[in-house]
């Protein structure tokens, strides 16, 4: 089987890379997202100072453009999961255009990918609504309790789940793998 993460590495332009502690990627302001191991990629198109989609005018259609914060790919028990990842402080409008913008990106790389061999394996997009926490929250640490998640299962959305995780610093992405599988 091909190396996916190796594929996607070698296809994302290390300038678009999250900030990566170990297995940690910094989503964003302080909040840490845990891979289950090494193979494991993170990277932000929702850039300002660059256009990491270039053949988008510099004001296209409303919402067209509009990326979530992060995209995580994770290999993780012979399945790849893909997760768009929006964070918000206090106000989730438009939120679910940017989730299914990354969906939609998602898409089109897997669709590319398995065009030409590089996956050959089953493959889950997760929507993580992060809500980052408050200045004065004290950090649960890194495991994921289910208070802390809303998790939503609807087929119709496109994606496999829908979850939100409220006022952590880190969470597990395994955790919430093992959690989302466990509800379908």
């Amino acid at each position: 089987m091909t190396d996916i993460i190796a594929v996607l590495t070698q296809a994302i332009d290390c300038q678009y890379r999250l900030k990566q502690q170990g297995r940690q990627w910094l989503i964003e302001d302080a909040v840490w997202a845990r891979s289950p191991d090494r193979h494991s990629i993170g990277f932000s198109l929702d850039c300002d100072d660059s256009k990491p989609l270039a053949f988008f005018s510099n004001r296209p259609p409303a919402h067209l453009a509009k990326m979530c914060d992060a995209l995580i790919a994770v290999l993780y028990r012979q399945k790849l999961y893909l997760f768009a990842i929006e964070a918000k402080s206090g106000y989730k409008a438009n939120s679910s255009k940017q989730l299914v913008n990354g969906r939609h990106f998602w898409r089109w790389l897997i669709a590319l990918c398995r065009e030409h061999g590089y996956l050959n394996t089953e493959t889950k997009y997760i929507a993580l609504l992060v809500w980052q926490p408050r200045k004065r929250q004290i950090d649960k640490g890194t495991t994921a309790h289910r208070d802390d998640l809303d998790i939503k299962v609807d087929p119709k959305t496109g994606f496999t789940a829908r979850v939100e995780v409220k006022n952590r610093t880190s969470f597990s992405l395994a955790d919430l793998i093992q959690q989302v599988m466990e509800m379908r």
